[in-house]
C-alpha cells in the first residue's frame, strides 16, 4: 500500500501540485475577498455562522442532520467533478471547483476570528478547519486528480474502459470514506466549539439571515 501511494504521488505529482495550489489560491482569495467586503456583507456572513452556532447550542439540536447535509453536499460536488470529465474544458472546471472550495475555507477563517477573537479563534480554527481538512483536502485533491485522469483516458480513447471504470469506483469509495470521516470529525469537534461559544460571555447579535443560504 505504501509503495502504491508513493508511485501514485510520483506519477500524478504535477496534477496534485496544481490542485493543491488551486485550493491555496482559493483560501488566500477568500481571506482577501472578506477583507475587502463591505461592513454589511461581513455582518451578513458573520450572522450566518452565528445563527448556526445558536441553533447548534440548543438542546433539541440534532447533529445527525449536519452530517447528512454534509454528505449530500459533497456527493453533489463529486457528481459535478465527474460530470465535468465529459466536457472538453474539464481541467478548467475541476481547477475552478478546487479554487471555489479554497475560497469557502478562506472566507470562513476571518469569520471565525471575528466571532471568537484571536486566542479562542486559533483554537476554533484548529478544531473546525485544520483538523477536518487534514482528511478532506487530500481526499478532494485525490478525487480531482483521478477524475482528470479519467477525462484524459476518455479523450485519448484508452482501452480497458471497464477496468478504468472499476478502478474509478474504488477510488471514489476510498476518497469519500475520508470525506465522510472529515465530516464526522468536524461534527464531533464542533461540540467543543459550542462550549467555547457558550463561554464567550456575550450573546452574538443574530442577524436576519436565511439559514437556507448556508452552503
Amino acid at each position: 500500500m505504501k509503495k502504491y501511494l508513493i508511485n501514485y504521488v510520483i506519477e500524478n505529482s504535477k496534477m496534485l501540485k496544481i490542485f493543491l495550489i488551486c485550493i491555496l489560491i482559493g483560501i488566500v482569495s477568500g481571506i482577501v475577498m472578506y477583507g475587502f467586503s463591505s461592513d454589511n456583507t461581513k455582518e451578513e456572513l458573520k450572522g450566518v455562522v452565528v445563527n448556526t452556532l445558536n441553533i447548534s447550542k440548543q438542546e433539541n439540536f440534532e447533529g445527525i442532520n449536519v452530517i447528512k447535509n454534509g454528505i449530500t453536499t459533497n456527493l453533489i460536488l463529486i457528481a459535478l467533478i465527474y460530470f465535468s470529465i465529459i466536457t472538453m474544458i474539464s481541467p478548467v472546471i475541476i481547477s475552478l471547483l478546487n479554487v471555489t472550495k479554497g475560497i469557502s475555507i478562506g472566507i470562513y477563517i476571518p469569520i471565525i476570528f471575528s466571532i471568537f477573537g484571536v486566542s479562542k479563534g486559533m483554537l476554533v480554527l484548529l478544531l473546525l478547519v485544520l483538523i477536518p481538512n487534514l482528511f478532506y483536502i487530500p481526499a478532494y485533491v485525490f478525487l480531482s486528480t483521478n477524475a482528470l485522469n479519467l477525462h484524459f483516458a476518455i479523450v485519448n480513447k484508452s482501452e480497458n474502459k471497464a477496468s478504468l471504470l472499476v478502478k474509478q469506483i474504488a477510488f471514489i469509495v476510498i476518497a469519500f470514506s475520508f470525506v465522510f470521516l472529515s465530516i464526522v470529525i468536524e461534527q464531533i469537534l464542533s461540540l467543543n466549539v459550542i462550549d467555547i461559544y457558550k463561554g464567550l460571555g456575550w450573546e452574538a447579535v443574530v442577524l436576519k439571515v436565511d439559514i437556507k443560504n448556508i452552503t
